[in-house]
Order: C-alpha cells, then sequence, then structure tokens
C-alpha cells in the first residue's frame, strides 16, 4: 500500500476570500488555497456552468434541484484540466523540460495541452487501444505517444522518471496515488459550487476511476467548512462501472485499497482496476457511499441527457443514472451530478453514413424506416 502526500496550507492567508461572489471564477482566483500556478501554464481553467436538470432526474428530487456541474467546458474538455493546471506548474517550479503521464485519454490530452502551453516536452504512456480522438489530440498538442500494454505502464513510469529533466504528472504505482498537488485542482469544484448555489448541495454524485477528483472536492467542502464558510459537508456519491469497481469492494470488505478482475466495460474512463486510499478517506469523512452502474443503463443515461443538449462521456452519464438508487438515502437540499467530459472523446461509429438522395419522397421515406419520424 502506498500512501499520499497531501497538501497542507496556511489557511489565515485565505479568510479573506469571497466564496459567495460570483459564479465563474478561474482557478487562480483561489491561489490562497493553491499550490503555486506558474503563468505559463495558465489555459484559462474553471469557471465551468452548472446546468439544472431537475425536470429529466427522477421525480422525487425535481423540487429540490439537481445540476450538472459541466467540466467539459474546461479547455481541453475535462476535468483533468484542473489537475493538469498544478502538476505543470510543479514541473515548471523544479525546472523540468518533459512531463511523463501515464492514461487512457484525458489525462493524456490535458497535460499534453498544458505541457505545450508551457513550453515543456510531454511522453504519453497509454494503450494500443485509445480512442482515435485522444491520438488526434495528442499528436496535435506535439506530444509523444507510446502505446505499451497495461501492465507495462509502472515500470516505464519508473524508467523514464529517473532520467534527469522529467516529472512524472501522474501515478507511479498500480495503487495510485498520483502527483501531491493534482487532487488539489479539484477543490476548487467545491468553491465554484459553493457560490453558484449559494449553499453546500446535499449530496454529490461523482464518476469515479482512480478517486483524485472525488477526493478533491471532498477536501474543497472541507477547507470550506474549516475557514468557517459552512458548518456542514456534502454526502458524496462514488459510482463506478459494475464490471469492476474497486473502490466499490473495497468499502464493502472495510480495506484500504483492492484489485479487481479487468472485466470488459465501455465506461472507459472509470474502468479501473485498483482505487486509491484517497477515495477511501473522502467517501469515509462525508458518510458517503461507493454505488455501481451497468453500462447499460449508462447508455440510456447518456441517450437522456443528449436529448437536453448535453453529449457527455459514458462514464459521467452513469453518474446520472446512479440517481435513480439514491431515494432515501440523501438529506433535503439540492444534488449535484459531476459531468467530467464531452463524449466527442470517446470511439466514433464505425463506417460511412447511408447516402440518401437529395429528393423530399426519399428524405421521407428514409426518416420514416430510420427513425420512425413522419415528415
Amino acid at each position: 500500500m502506498q500512501y499520499p502526500l497531501e497538501v497542507d496550507y496556511d489557511y489565515e492567508q485565505a479568510l479573506h476570500l469571497d466564496f459567495g461572489g460570483g459564479t465563474r471564477m478561474r482557478m487562480d482566483h483561489w491561489a490562497p488555497l493553491l499550490p503555486p500556478l506558474h503563468p505559463r501554464a495558465n489555459l484559462e481553467v474553471g469557471g465551468t456552468p452548472l446546468i439544472d436538470l431537475s425536470a429529466i432526474a427522477p421525480s422525487q428530487y425535481r423540487e429540490r434541484g439537481v445540476f450538472l456541474k459541466d467540466e467539459s467546458r474546461n479547455p481541453t474538455w475535462s476535468h483533468k484540466d484542473r489537475l493538469n493546471a498544478c502538476t505543470v506548474s510543479a514541473a515548471l517550479a523544479v525546472g523540468a523540460s518533459t512531463i511523463i503521464v501515464s492514461s487512457s485519454g484525458n489525462h493524456g490530452v490535458s497535460a499534453a495541452a498544458h505541457a505545450a502551453r508551457a513550453g515543456l516536452n510531454c511522453i504519453v504512456i497509454t494503450m494500443p487501444d485509445v480512442s482515435q480522438a485522444f491520438r488526434d489530440m495528442i499528436l496535435a498538442y506535439g506530444a509523444f505517444p507510446v502505446y505499451v500494454p497495461a501492465e507495462g505502464r509502472w515500470p516505464l513510469m519508473h524508467a523514464l522518471t529517473g532520467i534527469e529533466g522529467t516529472h512524472p504528472v501522474s501515478n507511479l504505482t498500480p495503487v495510485h496515488t498520483g502527483h501531491p498537488w493534482g487532487a488539489e485542482g479539484y477543490k476548487t469544484i467545491a468553491y465554484e459550487l459553493y457560490g453558484q448555489l449559494g449553499d453546500v448541495p446535499a449530496a454529490l454524485v461523482i464518476p469515479t476511476g482512480y478517486g483524485e477528483m472525488l477526493f478533491g472536492i471532498h477536501k474543497g467542502f472541507r477547507e470550506l467548512k474549516q475557514l468557517g464558510v459552512t458548518s456542514r459537508l456534502p454526502k458524496i456519491f462514488a459510482v463506478e462501472p459494475a464490471a469492476r469497481g474497486p473502490l466499490y469492494h473495497a468499502m464493502a470488505t472495510g480495506v484500504e485499497a483492492v484489485q479487481v478482475e479487468a472485466r470488459p466495460t465501455r465506461q472507459s474512463g472509470t474502468a479501473c482496476t485498483v482505487n486509491s486510499y484517497r477515495a477511501v478517506v473522502a467517501l469515509r469523512e462525508s458518510n458517503g457511499e461507493p454505488m455501481l452502474v451497468s453500462d447499460e443503463a449508462a447508455e440510456k443515461a447518456q441517450h437522456t441527457l443528449a436529448r437536453e443538449g448535453i453529449w457527455q462521456e459514458l462514464s459521467p452519464s452513469a453518474a446520472f443514472a446512479a440517481l435513480a438508487e439514491l431515494d432515501g438515502v440523501v438529506d433535503d437540499g439540492p444534488i449535484v451530478v459531476i459531468g467530467c467530459s464531452t463524449g466527442l472523446k470517446e470511439p466514433a461509429s464505425p463506417g460511412l453514413a447511408r447516402e440518401i438522395m437529395p429528393d423530399l419522397a426519399s428524405v421521407r421515406a428514409y426518416l420514416r424506416s430510420e427513425f420512425h419520424f413522419e415528415l
């Protein structure tokens, strides 16, 4: 078991911060509560919108309010930008020339973008079956993808970070600890939510892979309580793919971490086989619960969100699907679902679209046969 290093602060320096004024604050507004952010790593991260989903939420929650914190509005269209604004700042602070990241998608893309902005090289250790969208983005940002089997990631990370001038911005061990500064960036989600809602939500429903965002958001609310801004913490629900769910199994057996079989799942953003200790801490301190959601339920929720004009990856869609299982376990007050990333990054449908003759009769026949829509 490897335990993470946690960052602490002089909280007296943060007493002047206004957590209720303004709802579109960027990360640097919270500087007294963050590691030093380097101006060369600035991509204007944060200030993401809070979207009211009450009308399509389960009926028992509509009056209290259900919202989506849409992290797909960040510069590389995912929550990972908050993490990398901090980790790339750390790399610059120690004079590194190259960052190393192990990622199946969003983390690698975000690290590549922030490295490009900062003038650093970036090596992305990923898998051969990573989606084409992720490959294209990594290459477009000028990073160097290295495609290796999953079990080879950690030995390669260790080998590469032993080279002078390199700096790791992701985990160095199978039991995920992550970069010490990474989770600090996620705290700003909590600060923004307090400003957007005017209070602490009753519950947060968070798609969970290794649990860095889960811990970071929890720590943000914990700091709000420590600063006297609020007197309570939101209850956190961690949502994992039913095919795996290492955090769920760790909590069920009362241990700090477990490793599970890599059974197939389409929720690629949260398809982890091991949980982190940070995630266990966040659930215990918030009196939270882990939840499992099937791919089928996640796909149905993704379709529901899309009909509201919101296109999320399958993993955050699973968090919206989990709302149906919360009945009776949440205090009164608003519920916030964290939306991590755009569905545009997931694998596209194969093959060419069916070509239709450009006349009214053909179009009507096509709409009728394909979509059961009468024009």
